[in-house]
C-alpha cells in the first residue's frame, strides 16, 4: 500500500506500543503507523517500560517488540507478554532474520515477525492487516519475499 492509498484508509481505533531501544527506529515506526492508528501510539525504550505500559493501559492491543533491547533477551519478553497479557498481539521486530528464530517466535505466540530491513510502507501494510480478531500479518524471511504461514 503506498502513501496515497494509506490516506484513503480509515484510521483504526487500535492502540499500539512500539518497544525498541533505538529512538530513530521508534520514530520510523511511528511514521509508518500514524496514518493508520493516528496518535494511538505509545513508545518505550526497555522491556520493563513495555511491561509497565501494557499493565497500566488495558486498551493497548498491539505491541511491536524488539528482540534485543534492555530487559529483553531473545524470546523471553515475547513469552512473558503472551503469558501475562494473552489478549495483546505481539509482533517481533528485529535485525535478526534467521528462519529458525522466526519460526520459534511464531510458535511461541508472536502474531508476526518483521525484520528491521523491511521497508516502512510494508510495515504499515502489515499493521493494517493485523489488529485484534483479524491478524493476517505475514512473516518476511531474509528479505527475499518468502512468507511463513502463521498457522
Amino acid at each position: 500500500m503506498n502513501n496515497a492509498m494509506l490516506s484513503q484508509v480509515e484510521v483504526l481505533d487500535t492502540r499500539i506500543l512500539i518497544a525498541d531501544d533505538h529512538p530513530l527506529f521508534r520514530a520510523a515506526m511511528r511514521q509508518a503507523m500514524v496514518d493508520i492508528v493516528g496518535d494511538n501510539i505509545t513508545e518505550v525504550a526497555s522491556f520493563s517500560e513495555a511491561y509497565s505500559a501494557i499493565e497500566a493501559d488495558d486498551s493497548l492491543e498491539l505491541v511491536f517488540l524488539d528482540l534485543n533491547m534492555p530487559g529483553n533477551e531473545g524470546l523471553t519478553g515475547l513469552t512473558t507478554l503472551r503469558t501475562q497479557f494473552p489478549g495483546v498481539l505481539v509482533v517481533i521486530v528485529s535485525a535478526e532474520e534467521d528462519p529458525v528464530l522466526i519460526r520459534k517466535a511464531i510458535d511461541l505466540g508472536a502474531s508476526g515477525y518483521i525484520p528491521k530491513s523491511t521497508p516502512l510502507a510494508e510495515i504499515a501494510d502489515s499493521e493494517h492487516m493485523c489488529h485484534p480478531g483479524t491478524c493476517a500479518m505475514g512473516v518476511a524471511v531474509g528479505g527475499v519475499g518468502q512468507q511463513l504461514p502463521l498457522s
